[in-house]
């Protein structure tokens, strides 16, 4: 079965060629492809190899992409087989002049079993016409909907949270930007973390990683570097709990003169046992006070137009803040409970330090990455895991908006996210902030850290 489509875009030749020369991008002009990774991380030529998830009829299949073929801002050649399934895709480019380009998408598809071709091909030339005016989407509209979100409910809040909301919202995504930026990660070694770290990665940027576990630093950092990895990269080991120790982390990075594009405070847990550290629950410290922490501390590292990036969750929803469960939390201890209350503070948070960064030309941003099925979900949340398994988002379609975010850094800053969209920072009026929350948390967070530099 070959399938031809052909379209004209208001794109030069030599965007269009970079964007699709990176067959990991096929996620947001294929809805059909739920991820997509590249195998390795060197620069994309004949023989670099492509991981997908490709969704049909509620059925998945892993595939890898070879990329067998290739002319500059001209064709590529495209690949993949397995035991019952061949799809041999090409892609030619043709330059009209006045920044605009022909492409040429054709895919032929082969499948061992009959009935189930028959069935493909009704299904492919449907799928076939989508797929070409997604990409003219995707290279022409350059920015996604920067307008707020107001749909979400606490009757589509479990839908719009699972990998099925994600499918359908990334239905709207446009072009991921490709610009090498040097980010530093917290908890890069499991999760969204280690997603997110793999994907920037293979936009070529250069990444400084802090983790607590030197040997699961060391092995992420090894698998890099075995997938052909060749830009910078710096590791330092560090509990984010240990604030004394986060500095010496942050002086260590300045003294080896790194600059900072992008912060991204990912490093977070659930914890099901209350423990207080220097007098705060743990939770509060881990979340808030570590986060704060490391971007003031690391300003002075921070390049002109640059962003900090706070991974929170849907879970602040719940909470109002309050000053007196942060220091310490409701008895009975309750970890949900006291990570909704910190991802709140998180928020307000980032919020305010996006207010008092502008003349700084730093924005920050909060993002959420849905219900995912990360190590972290498991562990501290096995009944939860148990029902909502199925629904979970893989750590890919959870990281993809910390990605974006990282990559685009959208104008204002200030903003809460969830799949490349602003939305509601409160879904209740009981939760909302009262006034001069931020100053309050502000005055709580560095009188505490005052106390340990003392």
């Amino acid at each position: 079965m070959l399938i031809t489509k052909k379209i004209t875009i208001n794109c030069p030749i030599k965007e269009a060629y970079n964007y699709l020369l990176d067959f990991s991008q096929i996620y947001e002009w294929d809805e059909n492809v739920e991820e997509a990774q590249r195998q390795d991380l060197g620069k994309i030529q004949v023989g670099s190899k492509f991981n997908l998830i490709y969704s049909i009829w509620g059925k998945k299949f892993k595939l890898q992409y070879e990329l067998i073929d290739l002319s500059e801002k001209s064709y590529l050649h495209f690949q993949s087989l397995s035991n019952n399934f061949c799809s041999d895709d090409k892609i030619i480019f043709e330059d009209l002049g006045e920044k605009k380009t022909r492409i040429t998408y054709k895919a032929k598809i082969t499948l061992k079993n009959k009935l189930s071709h028959f069935l493909l091909e009704i299904f492919m030339k449907k799928s076939g016409e989508k797929i070409i005016k997604k990409i003219k989407t995707c290279l022409e509209k350059k920015e996604s909907n920067y307008n707020k979100d107001r749909s979400l409910n606490l009757v589509n809040l479990s839908y719009r949270f699972s990998k099925k909301g994600w499918n359908k919202r990334k239905k709207s995504f446009t072009m991921l930007p490709s610009i090498k930026k040097k980010i530093l990660i917290t908890g890069p070694t499991s999760g969204i973390g280690k997603s997110a770290a793999y994907t920037l990665a293979g936009k070529n940027c250069d990444l400084i990683l802090i983790a607590r576990n030197e040997e699961k630093l060391e092995s992420l950092k090894n698998d890099l570097k075995q997938k052909n990895f060749s830009q910078e990269l710096s590791s330092y080991v560090c509990d984010i709990n240990d604030l004394k120790k986060l500095k010496k982390v942050c002086q260590k990075i300045e003294a080896d003169g790194h600059k900072i594009d992008v912060l991204i405070n990912n490093a977070g847990a659930l914890y099901n046992e209350e423990k207080l550290i220097d007098g705060v629950e743990r939770t509060t410290i881990t979340h808030v006070f570590a986060p704060w922490f490391l971007s003031l501390n690391l300003l002075g590292q921070m390049n002109k137009k640059s962003c900090i990036i706070n991974v929170s969750s849907g879970g602040m929803y719940a909470s109002k803040l309050s000053l007196k469960e942060l220091k310490k939390s409701k008895s009975p201890f309750s970890g949900s409970k006291s990570y909704s209350q910190a991802k709140r503070a998180m928020e307000i948070v980032s919020s305010g330090l996006n207010s008092e960064l502008k003349n700084n030309d730093i924005r920050v941003h909060t993002m959420h990455p849905g219900w995912a099925d990360t190590p972290g979900v498991l562990s501290s949340l096995p009944g939860f895991y148990k029902v909502t398994k199925r629904f979970l988002r893989t750590p890919f379609q959870g990281a993809d908006t910390l990605v974006w975010l990282a990559l685009s850094n959208p104008k204002d800053g200030g903003e809460f996210w969830l799949d490349r969209q602003i939305q509601k920072k409160h879904l209740f009026d009981s939760t909302l902030n009262s006034k001069g929350s931020y100053l309050k948390l502000k005055n709580f967070i560095e009188s505490h850290i005052l106390n340990l530099e003392k």
